[in-house]
């Protein structure tokens, strides 16, 4: 355990053997669900897991017992991830950089070692891009430095080294296609490509000494289109009999079944899978269609349409295969047939449009994405909808983590926290509060909210402020949720400027009513919500919590969108549905005034105050809503 690597009786197999051991020992990091820790045990965990990484790193580093190139590069990929979930990033990245040194030198005559070499390397390098794209992220507020830019084309050569070392595996072209994306859009002052749920938004340089916008897109689209080939020659393999297998290649070793042109008969299929087989099945055909969902969106924002037209087409005739359906994922079959309505929705063809977004609610039921985009086409059955699942908010908002702060704020003019902040200082006398001052924020997001709550909620006979020294004593206690979890690494880490101390106490991850139902009954102040209930819908649960955790005279304040004349005459609300309350063309819930009190009074909380205002932009009309204040 202790031997250095020149050490005679370093033996790097044993050292390997034993890090396995205590890894699988080795408990979970303590953390609460709120985000804080008991700093003793976790001190403890982490030099545990330390010498786990070190004994991993030591057996990789090495070369003198001999152990194999795969499981020296697998040795340090484990090493790195230990490292990642301790926290140091920087040995991480150097223990999954060396991973590349590994060579593969003398043994290209053995077969399978060669392959799984290829297969580590390919591991090493998923967790290697994958870190070097969060260290470059733009932690919500939309900026990017000098260095971000370099970690980027870092991870691109990183991508070019990597198809060298493995050329087969799909999930460096898909890697590729991402880190262009990003870098271009870091380099950018020129025109951005049409929003897509699965690319998001992409700028590239104007400029003639760089790529244009068409250009990058279509390098975009064909990293993906490669990454979509790969998994499909993979997945194709993997699915064919013994005897469909020995006649699957041409003579020069070309698949017979050429992406985009031709699936294998069910008669050419394997006809019983053993579980280990079914799983392996299902994530090489899941992953196949990822893929082709990737480049169908690629080159439609490339304006390639014939490409677009051929990966669509190839998707969809694979999810109707009545053999080969069995082995993808629900919500895969969904995310294609949504993105084939988006196809048609983008051309103009809304009934052949909503025929899709349908088809996807029938696989996958109550999917957010289908009913958002049913929803923009006025359709009258998801403007009746009351609820958008978790998933389907969280990953919108996982994936606008990075830029939520800019385009928000900057591109759209967003209000919404500063509408609530000021509701809640017209209306709360905070030197009437006795002891803490607990508030609760639902949907923390980035934590705008709870910053401008943090330095402007009155302390006894001060209206305004906080300095450090009150926070310290824990005047003012804000406790927040977020369905998102890189909403909630962003909020945790956010502080007062002037006063270098948190915004919230804790941040946990979860849904709004869930968080409520946690707490106990009458010890709280004020709950917040800016523009959370516009993704919540129906608001009976979390008002019933409200009501029961707050004290007396306890606040709720929170925005709201207010559907528009025209969205209100589009549908009328089936029997037994909530009258006042419909899922609008934007995607978002509106809620009517008069849906509001009913379902606060039933709640036993009044409304205080309702306040219509101008809460952001959407294109270029104003998105109309108000701030509401109910009091318990």
């Amino acid at each position: 355990q202790d031997k250095p690597p020149d050490h005679p009786y370093a033996f790097p197999k044993t050292q390997y053997r034993l890090a396995l051991l205590l890894e699988s020992r080795l408990p979970p990091p303590p953390t609460m669900s709120d985000g804080t820790t008991n700093d003793t045990s976790l001190d403890q965990w982490r030099s545990e897991a330390r010498e786990i990484a070190s004994l991993y790193a030591a057996s990789a580093y090495n070369e003198t017992h001999g152990m194999g190139p795969s499981v020296r590069v697998d040795s340090l990929t484990k090493a790195a991830s230990i490292m990642m979930e301790v926290g140091d990033s920087d040995a991480a990245e150097s223990m999954l950089t060396s991973a590349f040194d590994v060579s593969n030198e003398d043994i290209d005559e053995l077969v399978e070692e060669s392959q799984l070499l290829r297969t580590a390397h390919a591991t090493a390098f998923e967790k290697l891009v994958v870190l070097l794209l969060d260290k470059a992220s733009q932690k919500g507020d939309g900026s990017t430095s000098t260095s971000d830019q370099s970690l980027l084309e870092r991870a691109l050569q990183l991508c070019e080294k990597c198809v060298e070392l493995s050329p087969d595996e799909p999930v460096v072209d898909e890697y590729r296609g991402v880190v262009l994306r990003k870098l271009y859009k870091t380099r950018g002052v020129g025109g951005a490509f049409v929003k897509s749920s699965i690319l998001g938004s992409v700028s590239v340089d104007a400029s003639e000494t760089k790529p244009t916008q068409s250009a990058a897109a279509k390098e975009v689209h064909s990293a993906y289109e490669s990454a979509a080939k790969k998994s499909h020659e993979a997945a194709v393999v993997a699915v064919l009999n013994e005897e469909a297998l020995g006649m699957a290649r041409y003579p020069c070793g070309t698949l017979r079944f050429k992406y985009g042109k031709k699936l294998p008969g069910t008669n050419q299929l394997k006809q019983q899978v053993s579980q280990e087989e079914m799983g392996q099945l299902v994530s090489l055909w899941t992953r196949l269609v990822r893929h082709i969902i990737l480049a169908a969106a690629a080159a439609r924002e490339a304006g390639l349409r014939e490409d677009e037209d051929r990966h669509m087409g190839y998707g969809l005739s694979i999810v109707s295969h009545l053999a080969i359906s069995d082995y993808i994922r629900a919500d895969l079959q969904a995310d294609l047939l949504i993105n084939a309505g988006i196809r048609h929705k983008a051309r103009g063809e809304k009934k052949e449009a909503a025929r899709y977004f349908r088809a996807a609610l029938e696989v996958h039921h109550h999917d957010g994405h289908a009913l958002v985009q049913l929803a923009s086409l006025g359709d009258k059955y998801a403007a009746s909808v009351t609820e958008l699942s978790d998933e389907y908010v969280a990953g919108l908002f996982d994936g606008y983590s990075d830029r939520f702060e800019k385009e928000l704020i900057e591109d759209l003019g967003y209000r919404g926290h500063t509408i609530v902040s000021d509701a809640i200082n017209r209306h709360r006398d905070m030197s009437q509060t006795e002891g803490d001052v607990v508030v609760l924020d639902l949907g923390v997001g980035t934590g705008l909210l709870g910053q401008l709550l943090r330095e402007s909620i009155g302390l006894g006979d001060d209206e305004t402020c906080v300095s450090s020294e009150d926070i310290s004593r824990g005047k003012v206690i804000i406790r927040g949720v977020d369905l998102s979890s890189r909403m909630v690494e962003i909020s945790r880490a956010r502080t007062v400027d002037k006063a270098h101390v948190s915004v919230y106490d804790t941040v946990e991850v979860g849904d709004a009513t869930g968080f409520l139902q946690r707490m106990g009954s009458s010890g709280i102040d004020i709950i917040t919500a800016s523009d959370v209930f516009i993704y919540i819908g129906a608001l009976d649960e979390v008002f019933r919590e409200a009501s029961r955790v707050l004290k007396k005279g306890g606040l709720v304040a929170f925005t709201i969108e207010t559907p528009s004349s025209n969205e209100k005459r589009r549908t009328t609300a089936p029997a037994g549905s909530a009258d006042g309350l419909m899922l609008l063309q934007s995607g978002r819930f509106g809620h009517s005034k008069s849906y509001v009190k009913d379902v606060a009074e039933k709640a036993g909380l009044t409304l205080v105050e309702w306040k219509e205002d101008i809460l952001r932009k959407q294109g270029n009309e104003d998105v109309k809503g108000a701030a509401v204040l109910l009091q318990f």
